[in-house]
């Protein structure tokens, strides 16, 4: 287990092992796998403790991590949190809840946790993100297939300006609740969100109803909610989507076995120009009713669909 501490005096608390030397930086970079796993690759190391940490400062790492006590001078203006832990395939758990986030300026913030594939729970519900400015929720949790709990419910987004959703909670296998419900997507202008959802096969509602989507001018909306096999709710009937010219419905909801009711009925696709829409809800066994009838077709340029609805 990795645990780390921030204090009030500005420094990380963190309990777990590193070499004290080691004859070259490769052989370095291999004994310091632990460390690695606890804080991500190393040449982002630098969002974290306000330093120049990279691979050809390996040293220093050691030498911070041998002390476990990590001078932070540069925690109070986080701009960055690319791929912090990314890589990070042994982490269990990840204690941060009390990170004083509120004092960052993060302003981009993709791949964070990716392929964070052992860690199991994760509580940033005491974040406060107000004061944060992120275009991007790319690949965020990417293969977090082990996490179970996600507590993000309370997250002021409203200063946020997103732009892609691309992969955002993608393979996150053993997700069962995801509560966005209060997200304030006002000032977000969406282009992507395919595959945001894909793999969440354990996830079994999402209300995305109040969402707005007047801004956004997605795109790509290709397997967003692939493989979300026990979705039984998903509330997207309020999406404006009058902006949008989508181009792909390829999988969006394919293999959505056990969702029952989805009432996207009022979307606006007169602008849409969809050159490929193969298996959009393929497999969508439970679905009881799906209207889109009134949906403008007249600008798609298909002219052959594979499995659009089917077994």
């Amino acid at each position: 287990r990795l645990l780390w501490r921030v204090w009030s005096n500005g420094r990380i608390l963190r309990k777990g092992f590193c070499p004290s030397s080691a004859t070259s930086s490769e052989a370095l970079i291999n004994q310091m796998q632990p460390c690695v796993e606890c804080v991500g690759r190393l040449n982002y190391l630098n969002n974290l403790i306000g330093t120049n940490a990279s691979t050809s400062s390996i040293a220093q790492c050691t030498l911070w991590m041998e002390r476990e006590r990590i001078a932070c001078s540069g925690l109070r203006s986080v701009a960055s949190m690319t791929r912090t832990w990314s890589g990070c395939y042994s982490l269990q758990s990840l204690e941060i809840e009390d990170w004083p986030v509120d004092k960052w300026a993060v302003t981009t913030f993709n791949s964070v946790w990716t392929s964070c594939i052992s860690l199991e729970k994760l509580d940033l519900s005491n974040w406060d993100v107000s004061g944060w400015a992120i275009t991007s929720l790319a690949d965020v949790w990417n293969k977090c297939r082990s996490l179970k709990t996600l507590n993000i419910s309370t997250w002021d987004t409203s200063d946020w300006a997103i732009t892609s959703l691309y992969r955002t909670w993608v393979h996150c296998t053993s997700l069962q609740n995801l509560d966005l419900s209060n997200w304030d997507t006002e000032n977000w202008a969406v282009t992507t969100i395919n595959s945001c959802w894909h793999d969440c096969a354990s996830l079994q509602s999402l209300d995305l109803s109040k969402w707005d989507t007047s801004n956004w001018a997605v795109t790509n909306m290709g397997y967003t909610w692939y493989s979300c096999y026990h979705l039984k709710t998903l509330d997207v009937s309020t999406w404006d989507t009058e902006n949008w010219n989508v181009t792909s419905l390829i999988s969006t909801w394919n293999a959505c076995y056990s969702l029952e009711e989805l009432d996207i009925s009022s979307w606006d696709t007169s602008d849409w120009t969809v050159s490929s829409a193969d298996y959009a809800f393929y497999g969508c066994y439970s679905l009881k009713e799906l209207d889109i009838s009134d949906w403008d077709l007249s600008n798609w340029t298909i002219s052959n669909v594979t499995g659009f609805i089917g077994d």
